[in-house]
């Protein structure tokens, strides 16, 4: 689930016709039609596609911020893949990219997202961008593979089944004999502040009558989607990053999962990569 907020909607072309204001010699600002069709362009060339690209403007167009998601075969098997990101020509944003299956970009300078790529408007820019996104889809691809691996653990994990009967008092009401593992894993989830006490009742509903029939097999998958399918009534998108990294550190811990350390490209001295 991504988001991307920003004053003024706009297309591609709409945004190749805005100016750029010429550079000073601390300040080599970049259009916002190249900020965007670069990253574009090195998507091509490393075999991604995309769809869903959505540009937008603020601050009388001296900012503008763009989101996508990615199509690629080895990409976003079970979960959504998009990119992002945002340019200045006020000297108040560094142009950045973020990258994962949980993105917010803000007009507010608020950006979040798995993967983060940044650097200054200075004279060697149009030389690095290549290789930010270069080094942004080289990250995303390291953890896409991790992430490809936890969620075979999750759905080789098996959980509980809970029984039930039908309430005694009618309404077609189903009352569970509640399994120990599972309440003991809500419980915990809500001491570690994954959930709020008035989502407890959410998360086992969806677990115990899940929406969609592929969560319906009784594994740790399941389960993971129960308290993601809940976490769609957050709008906070910092909140929604801490609960996600709490609840995949809850469930690897429940399946023995241990991430591997990813491989690093080298730094450029210039690029910030978090």
């Amino acid at each position: 689930m991504s988001t991307l907020s920003y004053q003024e909607k706009v297309t591609l072309n709409e945004l190749q016709m805005m100016p750029t204001p010429p550079p000073t010699d601390t300040h080599v600002p970049i259009s916002h039609y190249t900020a965007v069709t670069e990253i574009l362009n090195q998507l091509e060339k490393m075999g991604y596609e995309y769809t869903n690209l959505d540009i937008g403007v603020s601050h009388e167009q001296q900012r503008s911020y763009w989101m996508m998601d990615l199509i690629n075969k080895s990409l976003a098997r079970d979960w959504g893949t998009s990119i992002g990101g945002w340019n200045s020509h006020d000297k108040v944003l560094r142009y950045s990219m973020v990258a994962g299956p949980n993105l917010y970009v803000c007009a507010n300078r608020w950006m979040t997202g798995e993967i983060k790529v940044a650097t200054k408007h200075t004279s060697k820019i149009m030389d690095r961008l290549p290789r930010m996104v270069t080094r942004a889809l080289f990250k995303l691809s390291q953890h896409d593979r991790v992430n490809t691996e936890r969620i075979a653990f999750y759905k080789d994990h098996e959980m509980p089944t809970e029984n039930w009967v039908f309430h005694p008092e009618g309404d077609n009401q189903k009352v569970y004999d509640s399994s120990p593992q599972i309440h003991d894993m809500v419980v915990r989830s809500l001491d570690l502040g994954i959930i709020n006490s008035s989502s407890v009742q959410n998360v086992l509903k969806e677990w115990r009558e899940p929406r969609y029939e592929a969560f319906e097999p009784r594994t740790a998958w399941s389960l993971c989607n129960a308290y993601t399918e809940v976490f769609k009534k957050y709008s906070n998108p910092l909140q929604l990053s801490e609960r996600g990294i709490k609840l995949t550190a809850m469930l690897d811990n429940e399946v023995g999962y241990e991430a591997p350390i990813l491989a690093e490209m080298p730094e450029d001295e210039e690029i910030i990569v978090n």
